[in-house]
């Protein structure tokens, strides 16, 4: 017996990856492809090229009820290029949760409320202070966030939303700045 089992714990063959696609949103002029999330109770009002906390060129997105349940945004195409299992998604971003106009989550203003990110089949999730930039990267997420960078399925285009108690009251606002998707495949199947 030469003992070699004892050591070892995973494939451990090298794996390189291929950049296929880089998404780069442009917020300046219009939503870029962006719209309502399907589960919104009424249609969000979306403004481009809006500035907030020292930013510009930020999409703001308004809040126009008191949500029941997922409430967020939405971008069905153009974001990926043929997306398959396993492909590596990395997201970038700024989000600004602004509460000048109505409350997130439950209205305390300290309280941080978990925003999720649906990259294709892919979900990562982040809790996001109030009236504070705040840099999403899903390569970097805080202990304990859902981090699966990995797609598991082949769904096409980028949510980015909250659920549960997290939802925007009337009038609440989320901004977004600097959105930045990558999508990478293994070179074995690239």
């Amino acid at each position: 017996m030469l003992g070699l089992s004892n050591g070892i714990t995973s494939v451990s063959a090298p794996s390189s990856r291929v950049l296929l696609n880089t998404y780069t949103a442009d917020f300046t002029s219009d939503a870029d492809g962006f719209g309502d999330l399907s589960h919104n109770d009424v249609a969000a009002t979306f403004t481009a090229n809006q500035s907030i906390g020292g930013q510009d060129g930020c999409l703001k997105v308004i809040a126009e009820t008191n949500e029941s349940s997922l409430w967020g945004i939405r971008k069905n195409s153009g974001v990926f290029t043929s997306v398959r299992e396993g492909d590596y998604i990395h997201v970038t971003c700024k989000i600004y949760l602004d509460t000048t106009g109505g409350a997130w989550g439950t209205g305390d203003a300290s309280a941080v409320v978990p925003i999720y990110m649906a990259m294709g089949s892919t979900y990562d999730n982040m809790n996001v202070s109030k009236n504070t930039w705040v840099d999403w990267d899903s390569e970097a997420l805080p202990s304990g966030a859902l981090d699966s960078d990995l797609a598991t399925g082949v769904t096409p285009g980028i949510s980015i939303y909250s659920i549960n108690t997290a939802r925007p009251a009337e009038h609440a606002a989320m901004f977004i700045k600097d959105l930045v998707v990558k999508q990478y495949r293994s070179q074995l199947f690239a």
